[in-house]
């Protein structure tokens, strides 16, 4: 399964609401590690398919820059 650029952008929307929300008692150590997992994974994957090729239409759709901002 593959995740898409945009998903990776609500899923890191949601983290970081996760993060700020005060009244959320949660780890918020463990919820900034998962996303800097998860940024980190999107990189790794955007280098690989810039060296694998992608075509026009997937990299509108999966990870194909690196270092960019997520759901784009």
């Amino acid at each position: 399964m593959k995740i898409t650029n945009s998903e990776y952008g609500y899923i890191l929307l949601g983290l970081d609401a996760m993060i700020g929300d005060r009244s959320w008692a949660g780890d918020k150590k463990a919820i900034e590690n998962l996303s800097s997992k998860l940024r980190k994974e999107y990189n790794r994957l955007a280098k690989k398919n810039i060296e694998e090729g992608m075509t026009s239409a997937e990299e509108e759709i999966y990870p194909s820059r690196l270092n960019t901002d997520f759901g784009c």
